[in-house]
């Protein structure tokens, strides 16, 4: 349990769940830890100097869209396209946002599908596209033989870069997450309705003044 001796982590936790801070209405939106579209519950543990912030986050089912006679597009509403790495499954991602308490540093982050399904159907997903100037003549970018060949889960893992960036006296956490995975030899498309993030903290020590 949170005790009152915690009052500080209490504060940070209470801007992280109510949104009071001298942050602006505009940006408290940009600092959630969901996509306008999907819906969240968070919860909150202490065990000694380690705090345990969870998150559950519920993502949209998907929708496909047929964009030519051999490859679809997979849309979540409110997600992003992966353009990261042309050639590879153009696939929607959620660049999750969550705020961190100031007095603490994060030791470790889990991260999990808890309601997983398969989608119907069998796919072959578009591949994502290089990116061109104005100026350039367009040439198409055609699938990365050796991921659509591949018979493991692409991407290999739920959640992809996570780094934390001070704004304003407060740090947050920045992460991708992949609610959807496609398996390129099958052509089967994984859909995680649900994903825990959970997020280990531990005390952040305090610089001495000298």
């Amino acid at each position: 349990m949170i005790t009152v001796g915690n009052w500080k982590t209490i504060l940070s936790v209470f801007i992280l769940v109510f949104g009071i801070s001298s942050i602006t209405k505009a940006e408290k939106q940009q600092i959630s830890p969901t996509s306008p579209k999907s819906s969240k519950s968070h919860n909150i543990t202490t065990n000694g100097d380690i705090e345990i912030m969870e998150i559950n986050v519920t993502y949209p089912k998907p929708t496909i869209k047929k964009i030519t006679e051999e490859y679809v597009i997979i849309q979540v509403e409110g997600l992003k396209q992966n353009h990261f790495n042309p050639g590879e499954p153009l696939l929607p991602y959620a660049g999750q946002k969550i705020l961190i308490p100031a007095n603490k540093k994060i030791r470790d982050i889990q991260t999990k599908a808890t309601k997983t399904s398969y989608l119907e159907g069998e796919y072959i997903i578009y591949p994502s596209q290089k990116a061109y100037k104005t100026f350039q003549n367009l040439t198409p970018t055609y699938p990365n033989a050796t991921v659509y060949t591949q018979k493991t889960i692409f991407p290999p893992k739920i959640a992809g870069k996570a780094f934390t960036q001070g704004y304003r006296g407060h740090k947050i956490l920045f992460m991708e997450v992949y609610p959807i995975q496609y398996l390129p030899t099958t052509k089967k498309i994984l859909y995680h309705e649900v994903v825990n993030v959970k997020i280990i903290l531990e005390n952040q020590q305090q610089k001495k003044n000298r």
